[in-house]
Order: C-alpha cells, then sequence, then structure tokens
C-alpha cells in the first residue's frame, strides 16, 4: 500500500499476510482488519476497493532503515513500522485474476480460521461502482504515443532490472520515476497509456529491459 502523508510526501508498505514458512502472519491481518475494515478473509477485497480505502486516516509510525546499496556505500530511508488508526498510535502491485484462485484456495481456510470465518463489523467501508475510466485523448504532438502497459508490467520490469537491489531501494527508484512521469497524479488513476508512458521511461533509465 502506498500513502500520502502531510505536506505531500508519499511513502509504501508491504503487508505480508502469510511467513517464511506458509503459517499466517496474524499480527498483519489484524492490523489490516482494524484500520482498514478487512473481513479478513478475502485479501483482494482490499484491491478491489482501493477507491475506497483512500479516504480512510491513518497514523504511520516510520524509523530510518540503513542499507548497503551496490555502490558499497551506505543508504538511509524512511520505513514503515507500524499502521494505526488514528488515536492508536501504540505500535501494498495488482494481482493477476488466474493467480487469486490459487492463492485463495492455499490460505484461503487459514484466513477464515483466523477471522473466525465472519465479516469483521468495524469499519464498513460503503459499496460503490468502480471509477470510470477517462476517456484517452489524443496526442497534443505528432510524437508517437509509448504502447500501453500495465503497474503489474511496470513494477516486473523494474525489480527484473533492480532484482540484485534492497526493496528499499528499488521502492525509491519507483516512486521517483512515476513522479518524473506523472507528478503527483495517484497511481490508481492511471491508465494503460500513463502506465506506457512509465514503462517508456523505465526503458530509458535501465539498458537491460527487453524490447
Amino acid at each position: 500500500m502506498e500513502f500520502a502523508l502531510e505536506g505531500g510526501q508519499k511513502i509504501s508498505n508491504t503487508f505480508w499476510l502469510t511467513t517464511k514458512d506458509g503459517a499466517v502472519n496474524t499480527r498483519a491481518i489484524e492490523t489490516i482488519k482494524e484500520v482498514f475494515g478487512w473481513d479478513g478473509t478475502d485479501p483482494f477485497w482490499l484491491e478491489d476497493h482501493a477507491s475506497e480505502l483512500v479516504e480512510i486516516p491513518v497514523e504511520l509510525v516510520i524509523e530510518n532503515e540503513t542499507f548497503t546499496g551496490n555502490d558499497q556505500k551506505e543508504h538511509t530511508v524512511p520505513k514503515v513500522k507500524w499502521v494505526n488508526p488514528v488515536g492508536g498510535g501504540s505500535g501494498g502491485a495488482k494481482i493477476a485474476n488466474a493467480d487469486r484462485k490459487a492463492l485463495l484456495a492455499k490460505y484461503g481456510a487459514k484466513l477464515r480460521a483466523v477471522s473466525g470465518g465472519t465479516q469483521s463489523p468495524k469499519k464498513q467501508v460503503p459499496q460503490s461502482a468502480p471509477p470510470k475510466e477517462p476517456e484517452l485523448q489524443p496526442p497534443e504532438s505528432p510524437k508517437k504515443p509509448a504502447p500501453p502497459s500495465s503497474m503489474n508490467d511496470c513494477w516486473k520490469a523494474i525489480t527484473d532490472a533492480m532484482k540484485d537491489s534492497p526493496r528499499a531501494e528499488v521502492e525509491a527508484k519507483w516512486f521517483e520515476i512515476i513522479k518524473a512521469v506523472h507528478g503527483d497524479k495517484p497511481q490508481t488513476e492511471y491508465t494503460p497509456a500513463d502506465w506506457g508512458e512509465v514503462m517508456a521511461k523505465l526503458r530509458t533509465a535501465f539498458d537491460n529491459l527487453p524490447f
């Protein structure tokens, strides 16, 4: 998930729903249920309701984390340690439909067991129609537009290009490129053409991406 901070900065955090040994990460699940009103059973509900979740305010606990980059120098970046509801500060790429069934088949029963198999009564998010895709406007210049793409393809491209880099460094480069291409426009409003421009920028930034 990406969070917009007061002042205009943005920071992302990954909620791991399972541990390395395949067990359910109870702490992460309970956090998401409490903060965002998730029922704890279907993780793709969070993706399907992303446009509504952006209206929920949260409190973040952020600490600096130091790592050694490919240049063998130490870099310090801010890292989200806790995500809390407002006043409770004591303390996510879209997934293809084909992968949903496999993930739910593997972890669905465990998630339902942790959450009691019933929907959480907290913070019911109102249902709304999916946002209408903006109509693509013809380019104002004779320059040939970049082929359309998607967030999944762009994220895979940068992670493949920076596969030997720490995740924090990959995320920092990701947001640098996103901002350079589309400024502060929310990623949830990107069209395939917008992602195509991001992919074009990635190809100019990295010479190891296939065409």
